[in-house]
């Protein structure tokens, strides 16, 4: 018995057939602790569960070798984050595009909302700090009366417009004064004289 279960095992019977070699293994075990005479009154049933697992591994299929799984990339979880990202980059960009504004690729999303929220917050500052020096005795047609004014107008109507507008002119008031600085003049280079020869 023991040359064809070690046969038996060779073949695989453990992982094809495994609850007849389970059977097979106690049965073995079982005759080693018996005396001999019970023993060979025993040697019919093992007989057929020796057959049969014979006959099972015949007609098993071969089991296939499953493919290995192919373990995820190291940083897959990092090549999605760097995606998600790039996606949400162009979308903001793309946004910004259409809204009319230029956009550093390499500025914080937060920094972004943070620099328009204090914008708009130094815009309606500006505007309230010019409406409270408005002129006491200014007629309808004064035109500082009617630029404050019109600031005011803005400012209830459309609060990002005047921070545009209030960008631009800085922007414009900054180029006037670029404009009305003096020139530093350069300092002209010596000139060299030819020498001739006499």
């Amino acid at each position: 018995m023991g040359a064809r279960l070690q046969s038996l095992r060779e073949a695989g019977a453990p992982q094809r057939a495994p609850l007849r070699w389970h059977h097979l293994e106690r049965l073995q075990a079982r005759l080693a602790a018996l005396p001999p005479d019970v023993a060979a009154q025993l040697e019919g049933p093992v007989e057929r569960a020796l057959l049969a697992c014979e006959q099972e591994m015949t007609n098993a299929p071969s089991p296939a070798k499953k493919p290995r799984a192919v373990p995820p990339p190291r940083h897959a979880a990092l090549t999605a984050l760097n995606q998600h990202l790039r996606q949400q980059h162009e979308r903001t960009a793309r946004d910004a595009a259409l809204a009319g504004e230029a956009i550093d690729p390499s500025e914080l999303a937060s920094l972004r909302r943070f620099r328009a929220s204090w914008s708009r917050i130094a815009a309606e500052d500006q505007v309230a700090q010019a409406i409270s020096r408005t002129p006491d005795n200014a007629g309808p047609l004064n035109s500082h009366a009617l630029v404050l004014r019109s600031l005011a107008l803005m400012r209830e109507l459309s609060p990002d417009y005047l921070q545009r507008f209030l960008t631009q002119l800085d922007t414009l008031m900054w180029l006037e004064d670029l404009g009305q600085r003096p020139v530093a003049a350069r300092p002209s280079k010596p000139v060299r004289r030819v020498r001739t020869a006499k």
